[in-house]
């Protein structure tokens, strides 16, 4: 039998700084070892390790950004 899950994360980050900031978004995937991500609006991820990734973006002062990913689980 194959059996899919999906989920849905969406953050939104908010820089009230004056300058610039680079953040990481860090997920521990603990719903198993087999996933993909289906979809990531943040510009740059890194699977770290058989269950966790990374997201990684550019923020400018005084803005919000809004990441939104899809996590694809099988088993």
């Amino acid at each position: 039998a194959f059996i899919e899950w999906v989920s849905r994360i969406g953050i939104t980050i908010e820089n009230k700084r004056a300058a610039p900031i680079e953040v990481v978004l860090r997920e521990h995937l603990y719903r198993g070892q087999n996933w993909t991500l289906a979809y990531q609006s943040a510009p740059q991820a890194t699977k770290e390790g058989p269950q966790q990734v990374s997201l990684r973006m550019h923020v400018p002062p005084q803005t919000k950004k809004a990441v939104l990913y899809v996590v694809v689980y099988t088993w």
